[in-house]
């Protein structure tokens, strides 16, 4: 595991040598990465200014991890030469500050033309190397805009060209210049001296705090740290507030947009607690002021009930180390027959019981998967959180809200936690939707329209199971087999659930079975916005896509794509304020850059075993799993019934009616 230690850029705190040295020992951070004095650069100093800011760094205890300069921040179609002996003063300041490295750039190049310089860029890299690595000083190149250097490919050209070329990775430079900072960080990851740590919002084209942003910070220090045991420097540039100097490199206009801090002091303080707490939330501990250390964790040892198809996907989850801090504990089946399958696949990697209450006097687990038909969720559930062991349930949370309200009073009553495997919501789209729309891009929601239709199944998959496409069986068919990611993401994402439902459910229509294989369902929200779910298992090839429009702008997601067509003017604004007849609001059209991985059931089970452990919160708590069972249950009751039905809904009336679909279907295979 990595050792952490915290360095800054700390004129971002303060202009001169006294106020940046107090910021830092204020902020317990013993390392700097100089850069501007009282607003021009570290390169502008005298040998005098030099000599008395290494001595008072030397007084204060404070030492240099990197010369942030700014060698290569130079157009490549100048002449070299004046600029090489800039670089030759720069590598005798980082001598004369006592460190062994000088964070460099690797040159503007003109109208993208970056083919077309390639050659000269990686020259002069090589001479720059060169006469570094004689002084004993290495050069770490950091990924910039307008840089040969921009991109994840051009990074990886430039270490594999210049030997002896480190890189600096910087995940918010990689966001606001649309690339991907997982694959920047695959890049160069080989070749990390160190990191400089600033988060951004591609679409918003902000910079924020660590961890608040796209950078994907803490997934990329943990993933690093997994795979190296040396001494590394994250480097905070905050780029929160405007400071002295800012503005020589604020090409994007980045400077002003937070507004949250009220001087720089403030917004230093803030960007050095958030990455502080990514750092904690990714299981390290501040061991010494300043340094962390991956903490000592125990493994959370999961059972898992059922060990079908989806049991046995997250056995293999486990047993290949999916989950950082979680393992395989024990696991339990009712059938014999599916625990020899189990253990023919497995082996005894783990105790194997024939039912739920041995898994857990057994002692031998520390959290529940419930992977079980539909109507056993509940009572596996509350059996478990009744003996103070935590359980994730996978979809749906229940068959019917009557069972699934039992399953969270007994959670309150137990204070156990309680999860649900909503594994779509680590897709980052997803995540970027909601936080959209919490954050008002798009005004005031008006319309939201789900068409997911990519669930095809034959009849061959429903004779493939007793249980499938029954109502004793699975309770439902396309609701609550394919389609219950969507029904929770139809509201997670718009952050707020359907007050009139609609329905059309059409049962056996295309298959043969008792369920609903089609159904097309109108909705109203509680803010009058309106909206239609369309999901069937017959459509071939289907498709995927979810429209909401609100009073700013519609956004889309179709299949992989996320598209905004954001209004210069607000629709209700311009609506009344229009002055001619045939007058149209005018638009643009952003095609929405999202980054992070989507690590899905992986991502779920990584989540859970952390909260367990105090690192971080739960991301898809149980009291959120009866969402989709209610919005599933009232459109069948909506359709049974002829008509609109009101949320929440009558859950003895439902269960009552569902009891006859049971009995009626049974009575029909007599």
């Amino acid at each position: 595991m990595a050792k952490y230690i915290l360095s800054a850029f700390a004129d971002e705190s303060a202009p001169d040598f006294a106020g940046q040295i107090a910021a830092l020992k204020a902020n317990n951070i013993r390392y700097i990465e100089p850069r501007l004095v009282n607003g021009h650069t570290i390169l502008e100093c005298t040998d005098e200014e030099i000599a008395a800011f290494r001595k008072a760094l030397d007084e204060a205890g404070i030492a240099v991890s990197s010369l942030g300069s700014p060698i290569g921040k130079y157009e490549i179609e100048k002449d070299f030469a004046p600029h090489f002996e800039l670089f030759k003063k720069a590598v005798a300041v980082a001598k004369a500050l006592g460190t062994d490295k000088m964070r460099v750039f690797s040159f503007f190049i003109p109208d993208k033309r970056y083919a077309e310089f390639r050659d000269e860029v990686v020259a002069r890299m090589k001479a720059m190397v060169e006469y570094a690595t004689a002084e004993g000083i290495t050069l770490c190149h950091e990924n910039e805009e307008k840089i040969y250097g921009e991109a994840p490919a051009q990074v990886a050209d430039l270490l594999a060209s210049v030997p002896g070329l480190a890189a600096v990775y910087d995940p918010a430079n990689y966001v606001l210049t649309g690339n991907d900072p997982l694959a920047g960080y695959e890049a160069c990851r080989e070749k990390i001296a160190y990191f400089h740590i600033k988060d951004a919002m591609g679409l918003e084209n902000v910079v924020v705090p660590a961890g608040e942003g796209e950078g994907c910070i803490k997934d990329i220090l943990v993933r690093h740290g997994d795979t190296t045991d040396a001494d590394v420097f994250v480097s905070l540039e905050p780029h929160l507030f405007g400071f002295s100097g800012y503005e020589s490199f604020d090409e994007r206009g980045l400077a002003g947009k937070v507004d949250r801090f009220k001087d720089s002091a403030e917004s230093f303080a803030y960007a050095t607690s958030a990455l502080r707490r990514v750092l904690t939330e990714g299981g390290y501990e501040e061991t010494e002021p300043g340094a962390f250390t991956a903490r000592e964790l125990k493994k959370i040892r999961f059972g898992i009930l059922g060990v079908g198809n989806q049991g046995t996907y997250y056995t293999k989850l486990l047993v290949e180390g999916k989950v950082r801090n979680g393992c395989i504990g024990a696991v339990a089946d009712f059938d014999e027959a599916a625990r020899n399958e189990w253990l023919e696949k497995f082996g005894n990697i783990c105790p194997v019981y024939s039912s739920l209450e041995e898994m857990i006097a057994s002692g031998n687990i520390d959290c529940l998967l419930v992977e079980i038909p539909h109507y056993g969720h509940p009572d596996a559930a509350i059996t478990a959180m009744k003996a103070g062991i935590p359980t994730i349930v996978d979809k749906p949370a229940g068959v019917y809200t009557l069972q699934v309200e039992e399953m969270f009073r007994v959670q309150k009553e137990t204070g156990v936690l309680l999860g649900m495997m909503f594994n779509q919501r680590t897709n980052p789209i997803f995540r970027k939707m909601k936080q959209m729309i919490a954050d008002g891009e798009l005004g005031e929601i008006k319309r939201a329209s789900w068409i997911i239709t990519m669930w095809y199944r034959n009849q061959c998959y429903y004779d493939s199971g007793a249980w499938r496409g029954t109502w004793d069986g699975e309770g439902g068919g396309v609701l609550y087999n394919q389609a219950p990611h969507q029904l929770d993401l139809f509201q997670w994402i718009l952050g707020m659930t359907p007050s009139r439902v609609h329905s059309f459910c059409h049962y056996g229509k295309w298959h043969k079975i008792d369920v609903e294989d089609d159904v097309t369902t109108y909705v109203e929200f509680p803010n009058g916005a309106t909206g239609t779910f369309i999901t069937t298992t017959a459509d071939f090839p289907g498709s995927n896509r979810f429209e909401v429009t609100g009073t700013r702008g519609t956004l889309i997601f179709d299949t992989t794509k996320l598209t905004f067509y954001r209004c210069q003017t607000d629709e209700r604004e311009f609506c009344f304020s229009a002055k001619e007849v045939w007058a149209m609001n005018k638009y643009t059209t952003v095609s929405v850059p999202v980054y992070g991985e989507n690590t899905q059931h992986a991502g779920i089970l990584n989540n859970v075993a952390d909260t367990l452990l105090g690192l971080c919160e739960l991301y898809a708590p149980g009291t959120d799993g009866i969402n989709g069972v209610a919005f599933a249950n009232a459109q069948h009751l909506s359709s049974w019934e002829g008509k609109t039905v009101e949320m929440p809904i009558d859950g003895k009336r439902f269960y009552k009616l569902l009891s006859k679909k049971i009995e009626a279907a049974k009575a029909k295979k007599k």
